[in-house]
C-alpha cells in the first residue's frame, strides 16, 4: 500500500510539474510506468537521463526502482544513466536494496554502482531488509559494502 501511495503521489508530482521540459517530464513517467519504448522516444527527444522529479529529487533510475521496473533501469543505465547519482535521499543501489529489488540491485552491483551510505544509514537499511525477510539481500549489501571499503 505505501509502494503505491508513493508510486501515485510521484506520478502526480511529475505530471503537474511545470519547471521541467516536457522530455524529462515524459522520462519520468515513462521510466515510473517501465515504458521502454517511450523511455527511448524521451531520449530522442533530447530528455536529461539524470534529470530529476521536483519534489523528491529522484532521476529517473530511482523512480524506476521504486516502481520495479528492471528493464527500464537496464535501458537508462546502458543509455548512460548515472547509476551512482544520489538523488531523493540514496543512491540508486541504496533504494534498490531499502525496496527489496533483488534483481535490479543484483544488476547495479554487476554494473559497478555503490551504496555510499554513511554507518547510521546502513544499519538502517540492513535493518529495513531484514523486516522485509531478504536474507540473501542482507549479504549481497554486506558483501557490496566490503567491496567498496576494500578500494578505500
Amino acid at each position: 500500500m505505501i509502494r503505491l501511495f508513493l508510486f501515485v503521489s510521484l506520478f502526480i508530482s511529475v505530471a503537474l510539474t511545470g519547471c521541467q521540459s516536457s522530455e524529462n517530464n515524459e522520462l519520468l513517467d515513462a521510466s515510473a510506468m517501465g515504458d521502454t519504448s517511450k523511455i527511448e522516444l524521451a531520449l530522442k527527444r533530447g530528455a536529461n537521463l539524470n534529470t530529476r522529479d521536483s519534489d523528491h529529487g529522484a532521476t529517473p533510475v530511482i523512480v524506476a526502482i521504486w516502481a520495479g521496473q528492471l528493464h527500464a533501469v537496464k535501458l537508462l543505465i546502458q543509455n548512460g544513466a548515472d547509476q551512482n547519482l544520489f538523488g531523493a535521499g540514496g543512491t540508486p543501489l541504496y533504494w534498490a536494496a531499502f525496496y527489496g529489488r533483488t534483481e535490479i540491485f543484483l544488476f547495479l552491483k554487476s554494473q559497478g554502482a555503490k551504496l555510499n551510505v554513511d554507518d547510521k544509514s546502513f544499519a538502517y537499511l540492513l535493518q529495513i531488509i531484514h523486516e522485509k525477510g531478504l536474507a540473501d539481500l542482507i549479504v549481497e549489501v554486506k558483501d557490496q559494502t566490503q567491496e567498496q571499503d576494500r578500494r578505500y
